[in-house]
């Protein structure tokens, strides 16, 4: 299940202009080459035995995507497994569960539906293999096939979008000046045009949000969270930058947002300025309808049951003038930074924005940006495997007026 195509492989020896250059070569031979499609991907687990790694939400959505494709799953593991557990009727375990047959661990195919960074990654698959079991998929190499342009499974097939974006996904390679972000850049970008995600390059050594080796402009003192969760991502702020004195933080699911508003009071005395929106993000203020799944949330105009109430910054931070921008809102990104544009160009605060959840992100967020002239330098990071949690970076050089 690995790509041997060395045009894939983002080598530490490939400079800058060889990738560009494969880059574009790919694209203008892009009508002859064959570019799998989930299916293809599942049909490779046909007739497999299969065990699932992580009974959490995201070993849920697992199973229910190979349960789509008709791929039967044997059994689950987890960590907290205790004896009799079962999910969707079938057997939960631990991995050094004594009951395994020996024999199925020689021939399963273990699944890891795993949301974690690359050292905790490499130690739980470590464990597995511990265990006695032989072959090990990361689920993120499935579940990136799920991505699409917009979010929208629209008729078009993703070759008819890469080949009238071609232009544009060159012309974004440009913006990147470090090498490290320009390598990511080549590598997502080829993972998405051949949907091939095997040799995708991590960022291991930096922190989401909080990278050491960028030199942020503005800092983190005035902090936007746009897809707050339950705070998880204040607290880590929180414990590592001391220059924070002011937080906005949105988030729309009413669960999350219970639970986010209690974790903030352990900090109602350090933070003056602490302000908590149960609200989504986008372009427009106005009611719309949300997907729920597990602790994450997305917009969908097709849902109507779920109303929530949605908010642009513009709208809502009339005075706040922050320094720090970060957004993970499932795909609503690009609607998001039109929806704070006046911000944006009155404040010029450092940006952290999630590019994974639709394909064009890759490029159309940064172009974005830059033909708004702010002079901001864009930075790239992958901090998950196959694509996934990859994080554009920018500061403005520029001080706003």
């Amino acid at each position: 299940m690995k790509s041997n195509s060395d045009s894939l492989t983002p080598s530490a020896y490939i400079d800058s202009k060889q990738a560009k250059d494969r880059l574009r070569n790919t694209l203008a031979a892009y009508e002859s080459l064959h570019v799998p499609d989930i299916a293809d991907v599942m049909d490779q687990f046909k007739d497999k035995l299969i065990f699932i790694y992580g009974g959490g939400c995201y070993g849920q959505a697992t199973f229910q995507t190979f349960s789509k494709y008709g791929v039967s799953v044997k059994k689950f593991l987890d960590i907290k497994a205790q004896p009799g557990d079962t999910l969707f009727g079938i057997p939960v375990h631990r991995a050094d569960d004594e009951l395994l047959d020996a024999r199925d661990k020689e021939r399963a195919i273990v699944v890891t539906a795993l949301v974690k960074d690359h050292t905790t990654r490499e130690g739980i698959f470590d464990f597995i293999r511990g265990c006695g079991f032989k072959t090990i998929v990361d689920a993120q190499s499935i579940r990136c096939h799920s991505v699409y342009f917009d979010n929208k499974l629209a008729a078009d097939k993703i070759s008819v979008h890469i080949k009238k974006q071609s232009e544009d996904i060159l012309r974004c390679f440009d913006l990147f000046k470090d090498e490290h972000s320009q390598k990511v850049y080549y590598a997502n970008s080829m993972a998405h045009i051949m949907r091939k995600y095997d040799n995708c390059l991590e960022s291991t050594e930096s922190v989401q949000y909080f990278p050491d080796d960028i030199f942020f402009d503005k800092g983190y003192g005035r902090f936007i969270d746009c897809g707050g969760y339950i705070g998880d991502t204040v607290d880590q702020l929180l414990a590592i930058k001391e220059e924070v004195r002011a937080i906005a933080v949105f988030e729309p699911n009413m669960d999350n947002f219970l639970k986010l508003s209690l974790n903030m009071n352990n900090y109602s005395s350090r933070i003056s300025e602490l302000y908590l929106w149960p609200c989504a993000v986008s372009d427009k203020t106005d009611i719309r309808f949300m997907d729920y799944d597990g602790g994450s949330s997305a917009l969908n105009s097709e849902n109507k049951k779920n109303c929530v109430q949605c908010v642009s910054l513009d709208d809502v931070l009339k005075n706040f003038a922050p320094t720090f921008l970060k957004m993970d809102v499932e795909g609503e990104e690009r609607k998001t930074i039109i929806g704070a544009e006046d911000i944006i160009k009155r404040h010029r605060p450092d940006l952290a924005i999630c590019v994974y959840h639709c394909i064009n992100h890759l490029w159309d967020i940064a172009l974005l940006i830059d033909s708004w002239n702010l002079n901001y330098e864009f930075h790239l990071k992958t901090h998950n495997s196959c694509t996934m949690e990859t994080v554009l970076y920018a500061t403005s050089r520029t001080t706003g007026a």
